[in-house]
């Protein structure tokens, strides 16, 4: 009967770590599916950081480049107005020349027709000067 009970006893201790460990196993498991769980979150975290990361950058390259395209548009718009003003200033220098050029030839024609007009009224004395001679 003594036997029995330290046997009994040795069965129930022995039957008690059994439990333990399959619970401790449990603990175990669980710990591990948390820690898997814990994981897998902080490395799906580390990607979403990094995809804000690349969208910044995208976005602040799309703005650089707006950026780039909106100097460019404005250099161009620059260069435009000041191309057309050269050639505004180059047309009024061009008239402005011309008009120096047929005032200065009007001058010419209006002095050699009043040159001829004296020569021919020189000749005319002087024929009148010879008639009146003879």
């Amino acid at each position: 009967m003594l036997e029995a009970e330290i046997q009994k006893e040795r069965d129930d201790r022995k039957e008690k770590k059994i439990k333990e460990r399959a619970a401790a196993m449990i603990v175990i498991q669980e710990n591990e599916k948390e820690k898997q769980k814990r994981m897998q979150e902080k490395e799906a975290d580390r990607l979403y950081q990094i995809k804000l990361q690349e969208d910044y950058i995208k976005e602040q390259e799309r703005k650089e480049k707006q950026r780039a395209d909106e100097y460019a548009a404005r250099e161009q718009r620059i260069q435009n107005a000041m191309s057309k003003m050269a050639d505004t200033v180059l047309k009024k220098s061009n008239a402005a020349e011309k008009e120096a050029e047929l005032r200065a030839l009007r001058f010419a024609i209006e002095r050699d027709k009043a040159a001829a007009a004296e020569d021919e009224r020189r000749k005319k004395a002087v024929m009148d000067r010879n008639n009146e001679i003879k």
